[in-house]
């Protein structure tokens, strides 16, 4: 049975490795869990950039092999989730004043499409969940090895040892 205490996940499946790098503002609500997948083929890779100092990352890391390692402390962000798209937007259930907010940010003129992105995040930001994609500050983010394809254009598939860790 696991416990957590003081932000760490005291369990006998569980690694606690954490990397002050990738622990940024406190993190006072957990409404989610974002899935993240790491185009890499071993915690190696990830665990070293942050070690190396990389500021962004996800509360844990789960390697081929199953191996569950915490990599931030769950009472902190972590910078996981890039920028906010419209939910209502996705689900196609924008209000008709939302709709026009939203694409009066996308299409702003004399800003960079980076600047009038990160606009949209900001405002979307603004929402309280679930009226919105889970974000940093509220959203737990574990990351699961694995390469990413080319020719075929998706991730390879998870490995049974990490879908019953991740379970």
């Amino acid at each position: 049975m696991s416990v957590i205490e003081k932000g760490l996940v005291l369990d006998s499946n569980v690694d606690i490795n954490t990397y002050s790098s990738i622990e940024h503002d406190d993190l006072n609500i957990i409404t989610s869990i974002v899935l993240h997948r790491t185009a890499s083929s071993s915690a190696d890779g990830t665990l070293n950039a942050y070690k190396n100092g990389q500021t962004t990352g996800a509360h844990f890391l789960i390697d081929k092999s199953g191996q569950i390692i915490q990599t931030a402390n769950l009472n902190k962000t972590c910078w996981h989730v890039g920028i906010l798209l419209p939910r209502c937007q996705a689900e196609k259930s924008c209000s008709k004043k939302d709709l026009k907010t939203i694409n009066s940010l996308l299409h702003e003129k004399g800003l960079s499409f980076s600047r009038r992105a990160k606009n949209l995040s900001r405002y979307e930001a603004q929402k309280s969940y679930p009226s919105r994609f889970p974000s940093n500050s509220d959203s737990i983010g574990i990351e699961v090895v694995g390469l990413f394809l080319k020719n075929k254009d998706i991730f390879e598939d998870p490995s049974q040892n990490q879908i019953t860790s991740l379970k």
